[in-house]
C-alpha cells in the first residue's frame, strides 16, 4: 500500500486545510489501519534480537507491507507522514516509550497512539481519543477543539459509539439486570458487537475493546476473567474468557478465524482445557478461567 498517496488523496477529497486537522486525520487513519504488534507483548525478555528488530522496524510510507507496529515504529512513521504535509514534529524518546509532539504556530500537540493501547483501539471504533490534543489546555478546551475538528474530518463514523453503547446498555439492563444471567448476557452482547466489527480490528485492539465493553456493561461487577493463550511462532494469539451464570461456567474465546478476521465466540470447556494444557501453546493468567470449577 502507498500510504502517503492514500492519505494525500483522502485529505484532498475532504478538503482539509487546517494543519492540526490534517495531523489529526493522519493520526486517526493510522490508528484505523495499523495494529499493535502482539509479538512485542510475549517475546522473551532475553530475546534481544527480536526486541531490536521490533524497535527498529522501519515502515516505508510508500510501500506498506506490514501493518503491525509498536510505539517506536509508529512514531517514526507518523513523523515521516507529517513531514510530507509540511507539518513540524519531534519524536519524544524515553527508555521504554516513544510518542510525537506536533508543532504548529507556536502551539504544541501531543500524539501518542500507542499509550496504554488506548487510542490504537479507540480510533477503530469511532470513540473519543485520549492522547491527541493541544498541550497545556484543559480537558474541556480539548474536547471542544476536537469536536469541531472531528466534524470537519468526518470522524465518529463508527456505529457503536458512546451514544449507541448507552442505548445497548439500557436495553441489556432492562431485560436482565435483576436476573442471575445478566453477566452472561453481557458477554453475549459483547460477542455480537465484536463480530460486527471483525473487519476493523486485530488481537490487541480487540482485546482492549472487549475489556472496555465489559467494564462499561458490568460496572462494579467487572472482574478479571481472561487468559492469554498464544504461539508466537505461528502468529496465533487467543484471548479466553470465563463467566459464571446460574452456577455454571461459560467460556468465550477471541481469535483469528480462517477468513483472517478476529471473532469472539462461545466455546465449550474442553476446548479451553486443551488450549491451556497443550504444549503447542503458552498461556498466562489461566487461573482466571476457573477451569477447576
Amino acid at each position: 500500500m502507498d500510504l502517503l498517496e492514500l492519505l494525500k488523496s483522502e485529505v484532498s477529497m475532504l478538503n482539509i486545510k487546517d494543519k492540526f486537522a490534517i495531523a489529526r486525520y493522519i493520526y486517526i487513519r493510522t490508528g484505523e489501519l495499523f495494529e499493535y504488534d502482539p509479538l512485542y507483548e510475549v517475546i522473551d525478555s532475553n530475546d534481544r534480537e527480536t526486541q531490536f528488530e521490533l524497535i527498529n522496524k522501519k515502515i516505508d510510507i510508500r510501500n506498506v507491507t506490514d501493518f503491525n507496529v509498536i510505539c517506536y515504529s509508529w512514531s517514526h512513521m507518523y513523523h515521516d507522514l507529517l513531514k510530507e504535509f509540511d507539518i513540524d514534529s519531534n519524536i519524544v524518546k524515553t527508555f521504554c516509550h516513544n510518542h510525537v509532539i506536533i508543532k504548529i504556530d507556536e502551539k504544541e500537540y501531543i500524539a501518542d497512539l500507542m499509550k496504554d493501547y488506548q487510542d490504537i483501539f479507540l480510533t477503530k471504533f469511532g470513540l473519543q481519543t485520549k492522547y491527541n490534543h493541544q498541550t497545556l489546555t484543559t480537558r474541556e478546551e480539548q474536547n471542544e477543539q476536537l469536536k469541531q475538528i472531528d466534524e470537519q474530518i468526518n470522524y465518529y463514523k463508527g456505529i457503536h459509539t458512546e451514544e449507541v453503547l448507552a442505548q445497548v446498555k439500557m436495553e441489556l439492563q432492562s431485560k436482565y439486570k435483576d436476573s442471575d444471567d445478566y453477566m452472561y448476557n453481557a458477554f453475549k452482547t459483547v460477542t455480537n458487537i465484536m463480530n460486527f466489527h471483525r473487519t476493523n480490528v486485530g488481537y490487541i485492539s480487540g482485546r482492549v475493546y472487549i475489556r472496555y465493553l465489559l467494564r462499561y456493561f458490568l460496572e462494579d461487577d467487572y472482574k478479571p476473567c481472561s487468559a492469554r493463550i498464544y504461539n508466537a511462532n505461528n502468529d496465533t494469539y487467543i484471548q479466553a474468557y470465563s463467566v459464571e451464570s446460574k452456577n455454571k461456567q461459560h467460556y468465550f474465546i477471541y481469535q483469528k478465524m480462517n477468513n483472517g478476521y478476529y471473532e469472539m465466540n462461545e466455546v465449550n470447556k474442553n476446548l479451553i482445557e486443551y488450549l491451556v494444557k497443550s504444549k503447542t501453546y503458552k498461556s498466562t493468567y489461566s487461573k482466571n478461567l476457573h477451569l477447576a470449577a
